[in-house]
């Protein structure tokens, strides 16, 4: 080996070190630096701003027929939100109005009685009405005094 290429090999090992040495510290640095540009790009409402948030229960919706037969409909934010925008959810128009069309139509729709309705078929035409993406169907349930019978006695035979 002569001298030129040890001294070549010297200076690429040093290099190494040097490398490796620093590795650790640029490393901190670029994810301060994805830290804070992430923090500085993302621009969040205020009203969203808060350590306080939870999934929230939007609305209890009865939708029934006339002799008081039908379905309970639980809707729930998708994702956790604050007080405040629990309340800005709830007071959307379109929303408001979806959730009253079908109430006023669901029983239109079944023939004119919720008793016999299937719950699956009403689930699907419920879903007709979601007009909002920040609120999901969670739950349906059946509601009424003769539909918990009409299904206990489908159920049991």
């Amino acid at each position: 080996m002569t001298e030129q290429e040890l001294k070549r090999q010297t200076e690429r090992e040093i290099r190494w070190r040097i490398g490796f040495r620093l590795l650790p510290w640029m490393l901190l640095i670029l994810i301060i630096c994805i830290g804070l540009l992430k923090d500085c790009i993302r621009s969040r409402d205020p009203i969203d701003d808060s350590i306080n948030r939870s999934q929230e229960v939007v609305r209890h919706l009865e939708v029934c027929d006339t002799t008081r037969n039908g379905f309970r409909v639980v809707y729930v934010t998708n994702d956790a939100v604050t007080v405040q925008r629990l309340n800005e959810i709830r007071l959307r128009q379109p929303l408001n109005r979806a959730f009253c069309k079908l109430k006023d139509s669901a029983a239109f729709y079944f023939g004119g009685s919720l008793l016999q309705t299937d719950i699956y078929d009403f689930a699907a035409y419920a879903r007709q009405f979601d007009v909002d993406d920040d609120v999901r169907m969670q739950n349906i349930f059946i509601f009424g005094p003769e539909s918990r019978n009409y299904t206990l006695e489908r159920t049991l035979g």
